[in-house]
């Protein structure tokens, strides 16, 4: 800190940055988002993609200044144009909502796909979900496929996720099997969605021996974490006796749960919400 603000006191973007960074986390200082929004944004105004990157994600959310939605988008495009993978997705993701500039699922797919072809996973996964929806792109499986692959490769969970439900749509019984595998990788990251999923192969024994037992444990896992269609999925197992001992005032407490989530009867996971930041 020594060495760094007397830097970005003398209009050293780099140095300007990096003591943004320091504000926005609280690494070092105390947590300031007006103070890092102050310093993000004269970096920015001095060139900085990074700098520009980061102020187009505090406008966005509204942290130290303002949310302004258009706004961010022009600070995410500059970073963009500079080869920024974080901003290219998230641009992507504002053209994908509408968010801040006029829904376009085609620019989408441009941003995503130049970020993709970076290797960010993230931009990866957002690839694959627009070829799954046929968004801005022609709907294809195999490239869905690549895509999911690519980012699931890399560890990331919700491309680990969105692989194995792909595979769960399909009807080829080899990719039961497939599906299986990949919910149990993004399970051991603690996505409850994965293990909702893994549960349920569990549960039918698709692509998996069935295991009742098993399925029960793993959706107890999903419900522990507050995943409304698990806590459905365990209160049926208790009410049944599947896998654990049969108890209505289980199956009662765990349907509660989902209750006062809003949501009894929910319905399974949904692709995620696109990237912001």
């Amino acid at each position: 800190m020594a060495i760094l603000r007397p830097l970005a006191e003398k209009d050293d973007p780099t140095a300007q940055s990096r003591l943004a960074a320091l504000y926005e986390r609280g690494a070092g200082v105390e947590q300031d988002f007006v103070e890092a929004a102050m310093w993000y944004r004269k970096a920015a105004e001095g060139g900085d993609p990074s700098a520009q990157y980061s102020l187009g994600g505090l406008l966005s959310e509204g942290r130290g200044l303002k949310r302004d939605e258009a706004e961010a988008i022009v600070w995410w495009q500059r970073a963009a144009e500079h080869g920024v993978a974080d901003a290219q997705t998230s641009l992507g993701s504002a053209y994908h909502d509408g968010g801040g500039v006029a829904k376009d699922d085609a620019a989408a797919v441009l941003w995503w796909r130049k970020a993709a072809q970076q290797g960010f996973p993230p931009a990866q996964e957002r690839l694959g979900f627009a070829y799954e929806q046929g968004a801005g792109v022609e709907r294809s499986d195999e490239q869905a496929i690549h895509w999911y692959r690519t980012a699931a490769e890399q560890g990331l969970a919700r491309a680990q996720l969105n692989l194995a439900e792909l595979y769960r749509k399909s009807r080829k019984s080899e990719d039961a099997a497939e599906a299986v595998r990949w919910y149990r990788v993004a399970a051991a990251q603690g996505s409850p969605a994965a293990q909702h999923g893994l549960a349920s192969a569990y549960a039918a024994g698709a692509g998996v021996k069935q295991d009742y037992v098993e399925a029960a444990r793993l959706y107890r896992q999903a419900a522990e974490q507050g995943f409304k269609p698990a806590q459905t999925a365990l209160a049926g197992m208790y009410l049944r006796g599947e896998g654990v001992a049969k108890s209505r005032e289980e199956a009662d407490r765990w349907m509660r749960r989902a209750a006062e989530s809003g949501d009894v009867a929910a319905p399974p996971a949904q692709p995620p919400s696109p990237v912001a930041r």
